[in-house]
């Protein structure tokens, strides 16, 4: 029996932003809270809780210090890790590893679900900070690129907004706004429902 683990991140590319968005910050807090709550180790919340502090988002080099803290995991679990292997996809280091050679042991299901915990105890949350903070930032870009219509639009059609008002009070107020069943949103109207 050979499970397969993988995970994938993306590289910071030169030039590119390495601090805190408010909603790359909204993100890791939520991480952190999670990895809190499910018990994680000192060592991966201790990274979360100094790049909320310094403004600097997780980079790869402290991403591949937890998975290695959590293959060691694994491997004192009684399997082998074989096939570790960190591929370069241009932009993106993807982290991926197997483990097998069953131990010696009549609860293999029980082996099993401790190597996942394993996961959340190392590596998961910083894995989840470190892969999903360039999209988010990203996604920030394009509402920030289309805000202006956006609220153009909205004021056009007697929507009530404020214009600091955050992105999902925006989609709210839009969606909420009384209009015959014909016409279009707003966020319909121009073509934002993937940004919502």
């Amino acid at each position: 029996m050979v499970l397969a683990v993988g995970v994938s991140g993306c590289l910071e590319t030169t030039g590119s932003s390495t601090g805190l968005t408010p909603s790359v910050r909204a993100h890791y807090e939520d991480l952190l809270n999670t990895a809190r709550v499910v018990g994680s180790s000192e060592e991966q919340i201790s990274v979360i809780e100094e790049s909320l502090e310094s403004g600097r988002r997780i980079v790869f080099e402290q991403y591949k210090q937890a998975k290695e803290a959590e293959i060691a995991c694994v491997e004192e679990l009684g399997f082998d890790i074989v096939e570790r292997e960190e591929t370069s996809h241009g932009a993106w280091t993807e982290i991926t590893y197997l483990f097998g050679g069953i131990p010696q042991s009549d609860e293999l299901d029980t082996l099993v679900d401790e190597a996942d915990a394993c996961m959340d105890r190392h590596a998961r949350f910083i894995e989840l900070a470190y892969q999903t903070a360039p999209s988010i930032e990203e996604r920030d870009e394009l509402r920030n690129a289309h805000r202006e219509e956006l609220l153009a639009c909205l004021k056009r059609d007697g929507v009530a907004v404020n214009e600091d008002s955050e992105w999902a009070d925006l989609v709210r107020a839009d969606r909420e706004h009384p209009r015959p069943a014909e016409d279009q949103n707003c966020f319909e109207e121009l073509g934002l429902i993937d940004m919502g």
